[in-house]
């Protein structure tokens, strides 16, 4: 606001006030910001529709594309090449997914080979044990495994050829089933028997009711943790 005196021939004959005020000018800046608020938003909302247009009509064909390639993938059309794909930044993850099922598709087939291989080698497995225990069931001898510890695998043999009955000792330690001094005459060439791998022969008896029985026994390690004696009854020999 502006004030001064109106002078003539010096003498005041007057006043004038002047006064401006800027509300005015201050509405129109603040309605010309609410408009390049609205178009800006209004702008970018044009663009993010467009954009996501473009986007969906040139990106969706090709992802369908790729999408169903991976489920020919999946259910074994291990072939598929997505060669429809040409989409510049889809082909290089196609190639690569390409790849990844030739990799999947060698790998299950080397499985399927290892798997067969392995069933042919049970099978083998299981014909070599079936003729072992028929071998071994038609020998009349009785038969005893010992693991490199001195205890009773397994026995082999009829009731009338053991003085303990055979389930009786699976185990045990041959200390635990045997006289002593006949446990330490085992117990000797068990221990010669693993450190040499050669065949030990020695004989021994057992007090069985009223008589002794005289025995013949075989060792032989077959392994570094089992020994198998081969056991004869030879007292009508004696």
């Amino acid at each position: 606001v502006r004030e001064a005196k109106i002078l003539h021939i010096g003498n005041e004959i007057g006043r004038a006030r002047f006064s401006l005020s800027l509300d005015t000018f201050t509405n129109d800046l603040i309605w010309l910001r609410n408009i390049a608020i609205v178009v800006l938003a209004v702008s970018l909302l044009v663009i993010i529709l467009a954009t996501g247009l473009i986007l969906r009509v040139l990106i969706r064909k090709p992802l369908t594309i790729f999408s169903q390639g991976m489920e020919k993938v999946a259910q074994g059309d291990h072939s598929y090449r997505f060669d429809e794909v040409r989409h510049r930044e889809l082909v290089g993850i196609a190639q690569g997914f390409s790849t990844m099922a030739d990799e999947v598709w060698e790998r299950q087939q080397s499985l399927q080979k290892e798997v067969a291989e392995r069933k042919r080698a049970e099978d083998r497995m299981r014909e070599s044990e079936a003729r072992t225990h028929a071998i071994l069931d038609s020998i009349p001898d009785m038969l005893f495994q010992f693991d490199n510890s001195g205890r009773f695998v397994e026995l082999r043999g009829t009731a009338e050829d053991f003085t303990i009955p055979p389930e009786e000792c699976i185990g045990k330690t041959i200390e635990q089933v045997m006289p002593e001094d006949i446990a330490r005459e085992f117990r000797k060439q068990l221990t010669k028997t693993f450190e040499t791998r050669g065949v030990r022969v020695f004989e021994y008896s057992l007090p069985f009711k009223d008589a002794f029985l005289y025995y013949e026994c075989r060792l032989v390690a077959v392994s570094d943790y089992l020994a198998l004696g081969m056991v004869r009854n030879i007292t009508e020999r004696v």
